[in-house]
């Protein structure tokens, strides 16, 4: 008979202790990878502002459209404006410099103030890229 040292027979117990051998316990054996499901983003505060506010009369690349007899501008020129030059446009009709634009948006955007510095970012971003 063959006599094994004590650290060997030691260490092997400890693998197959830790390998749960033996056990039908299988709630401790790794499961295969299962990835997370897809979860498509809700668009942005922003990206609904001027769907709802803008494109309907700016287009939807807010890149300038006829709506009746009323041409309305291209968006591009509000990379310059700032956050005041901006909420000025939208509420008095104001643009930035001082002239007068159609009333039509002043008198039918409806906005709260902490919306306008987010429409305004967006409407940046959106412009920019395309």
């Amino acid at each position: 008979m063959r006599i094994f040292p004590l650290p060997i027979v030691v260490a092997s117990l400890l693998v197959l202790a830790a390998c749960n051998v033996g056990s039908d316990d299988t709630s401790t054996l790794p499961t295969a990878f299962v990835a997370p499901p897809v979860v498509t983003a809700a668009p942005s505060r922003g990206a609904m502002l001027a769907r709802d506010l803008c494109s309907g009369c700016h287009g939807e690349s807010f890149s300038g459209a006829t709506v009746g007899a009323t041409s309305c501008p291209s968006l591009r020129a509000l990379g310059a404006y700032s956050t005041t030059e901006f909420a000025d446009l939208l509420r008095n009709g104001v643009a930035r410099g001082g002239d007068q634009v159609d009333s039509f948006m002043s008198l039918n955007v409806e906005i709260d103030d902490n919306d306008i510095p987010v429409l305004l970012e967006y409407l940046k971003r959106a412009v920019a890229a395309r």
